[in-house]
């Protein structure tokens, strides 16, 4: 009855001295979902403080975490390059070797948030774009109206003939 006890310490020995150098995959999903959560209070000239700071961190560090906060960083500018740059990194970490099953999953599932967000800003500006050209088709044919009015003496009975133009 002696036994069970001493073969406990030596087995909770090492079990420590690798989380203490490496996060658990627990631990570094909550830190980066934390991350996240704080980021979406910030102020639009903190967003670019804290991208300044996650760039460089990126740089020392070149790991999923920190790609995935910099994609989540770049959502949050909301330009359309951005977004380019968000979901080229959230590619990279999906497709990426080994590392965290849960940061990979995370980054599947902001991926498709991203392309969607992109997908519907491209068709909204589609849609501008479309009213656009039809308001310029209208201006070009009251245009043309108010010219053959003027060039036909301004007959036709109504519209005022073209005075204060």
């Amino acid at each position: 009855s002696a036994e069970p006890p001493a073969a406990v310490p030596p087995a909770a020995v090492p079990a420590p001295t690798p989380a203490a150098t490496e996060p658990s995959d627990e631990q570094l999903m909550a830190a980066v979902v934390a991350d996240l959560q704080r980021y979406a209070q910030y102020a639009p000239d903190e967003v670019r403080r804290e991208l300044a700071v996650v760039v460089q961190t990126l740089n020392r560090q070149r790991n999923d975490a920190n790609r995935v906060r910099l994609a989540v960083l770049y959502t949050l500018v909301r330009t359309p390059q951005d977004d380019q740059r968000a979901l080229q990194l959230l590619d990279s970490v999906a497709k990426s070797g080994p590392g965290s099953p849960a940061i990979k999953q995370l980054a599947v599932v902001l991926q498709v948030q991203v392309a969607e967000r992109a997908r519907a800003v491209r068709e909204e500006q589609q849609k501008a774009d479309a009213a656009v050209q039809k308001l310029e088709a209208l201006r070009a044919m009251e245009r043309s109206l108010l010219r053959d009015r003027v060039r036909s003496g301004g007959g036709g009975g109504g519209g005022g003939g073209g005075s204060g133009n």
